[in-house]
């Protein structure tokens, strides 16, 4: 049975990190090359003096969990980016090492000629490519069920939110904004990031102090402040999230590395305890430290004055109405929920087979996951199919499997992530969310159907609503105000 402490703050920390590495995949080289400046010239103004390869250590806080390493080469009218990077953490106890690389290949313009990107873990080998043809990004991957994918490229996608080349040539002498399309990984979809160029400050690098432009990036929810060079390298990047990457000594990626304790460092202590909370059936609670929207409302969670209510569905009628569209989201596939593939289609059929009812059968695939996937700390990015070739995973894989079951029989469903309660605190956690009178909520990592009411719905949707969580991780506050 699954240890009590979640391992869903596992998942996030590597979802984040993807997003993260997926645009300074782009950042960090394809800025290299500004020959206007003679940067043999550029002294501390410019930072780093250095060739074609960057290495950037990954901290957190005074502990380095990783590193990203770049290399840019030029082939012909072609530039060539590598990259390659590595983050460790541990999840109770268990170390884990995650790592990502690719490669890309941009025209003399700078556009987005071709490219690859590969996360491995020890449980998984997840690779997406690209290559733009005829004002179309053809994208493909080896996710099981993926097949080819067009994204318009008539207005140029990009792999990352900066062309800082383009900024440190023409907008670095006073405050400017821009927009940019992206490509995201994560979610097989484009984002749009905004640039603010914020002016010069003056930082210290590999012991010297030297001169770098302030760029604030915002990506989803992400808002990281880049610190670059006057050719448009990159000497540091912040995030709110509490990481670092600094720009360092190539030889020093042989050096040891600690482990970034997750599951301990991004729990949430609330103001008091709660007493028996499978058995409330009401709680009410005050979220504070970050901007909180409409996505707290909905199925048995309401908001007012600025007290959030979660009410268990065993004393709660149905009250949302769903309209056609969502109907046809939350029964249709995606790339992450392969709920039209044979096995799942064929395993849905057999669990429900003489159910009486949409209830009955939710219930029985709660509880067919809940006793049949073995538990196990997985670190990488959850989908259906991979789960139940496996039958093994954490709550992310269990959340992935139910909602892809659950589609396929024509029911419609959905992830959830927030917080649930347990021991005196919140860990982040995923279940899933299913639509018969109403949206209810059921978790089969824990075998919970109703979930109890500590599960505080954060985020609901598919795969691109996972990084959504992670403007909470470091911030949230939780003041416990009534129960019942």
């Amino acid at each position: 049975m699954l240890s009590k402490s979640f391992r869903r703050t596992a998942f996030i920390i590597i979802a984040a990190w993807l997003g993260i590495m997926a645009y300074l995949f782009g950042i960090k080289n394809r800025e290299f090359i500004r020959n206007e400046i003679d940067i043999s010239k550029l002294g501390n103004i410019s930072g780093l003096v250095s060739g074609n390869t960057e290495y950037l250590g990954v901290y957190y806080g005074d502990k380095k969990i990783g590193y990203v390493l770049s290399r840019t080469e030029k082939s012909e009218n072609k530039l060539i980016i590598s990259h390659r990077s590595e983050l460790n953490v541990t999840v109770q106890g268990s170390k884990r090492k995650a790592g990502i690389e690719g490669q890309a290949e941009l025209t003399k313009d700078m556009l987005l000629s071709s490219f690859y990107f590969k996360l491995n873990t020890e449980n998984q080998e997840f690779m997406v490519t690209g290559r733009s043809e005829n004002n179309k990004l053809l994208i493909k991957s080896n996710l099981e069920g993926f097949s080819q994918m067009e994204i318009d490229n008539s207005s140029p996608v990009f792999l990352d939110i900066g062309i800082n080349r383009y900024i440190a040539r023409k907008a670095l002498s006073h405050t400017k904004r821009f927009s940019f399309r992206i490509f995201s990984l994560e979610g097989f979809s484009t984002d749009i990031v905004e640039v603010e160029v914020l002016g010069q400050k003056r930082i210290k690098i590999m012991d010297e102090e030297v001169y770098a432009n302030h760029i604030r990036k915002k990506y989803r929810n992400f808002v990281v402040d880049s610190y670059i060079d006057l050719n448009g390298k990159t000497l540091m990047e912040k995030n709110e999230m509490g990481f670092t990457l600094v720009r360092e000594d190539p030889e020093n990626i042989n050096t040891g590395y600690d482990s970034l304790d997750i599951v301990s460092r991004f729990s949430i202590l609330p103001d008091r305890a709660i007493p028996d909370i499978f058995g409330l059936s009401e709680l009410k609670i005050r979220i504070s430290g970050v901007d909180t929207d409409k996505g707290l409302e909905g199925g048995r969670q309401s908001l007012a004055e600025g007290v959030l209510t979660i009410t268990s569905e065993r004393i709660q009628k149905g009250q949302d109405k769903i309209s056609d569209e969502e109907v046809k989201r939350y029964t249709g596939p995606e790339p992450f929920i392969q709920s039209s593939s044979a096995e799942v289609v064929s395993l849905a059929k057999k669990i429900s087979e003489g159910a009486r009812n949409e209830s009955e059968v939710l219930e029985r695939i709660n509880d067919y996951l809940f006793t049949n996937i073995r538990k196990k700390n997985v670190i990488g990015i959850p989908d259906a199919s991979g789960t139940l070739k496996n039958m093994e995973g954490d709550c992310n894989e269990h959340a992935m499997l139910f909602v892809a079951l659950a589609r396929s029989l024509g029911i419609p469903a959905r992830p959830a992530a927030g917080v649930a309660y347990l021991n005196g605190r919140f860990y982040f956690h995923a279940w899933a969310e299913a639509y018969t009178d109403g949206w209810r909520t059921y978790d089969p990592t824990w075998g919970q159907s109703p979930a109890d009411v500590g599960h505080i719905r954060l985020v609901a949707g598919g795969m691109d609503k996972i990084l959504d969580i992670a403007k909470y991780i470091n911030k949230l506050k939780i003041e416990v105000t009534e129960w019942k």
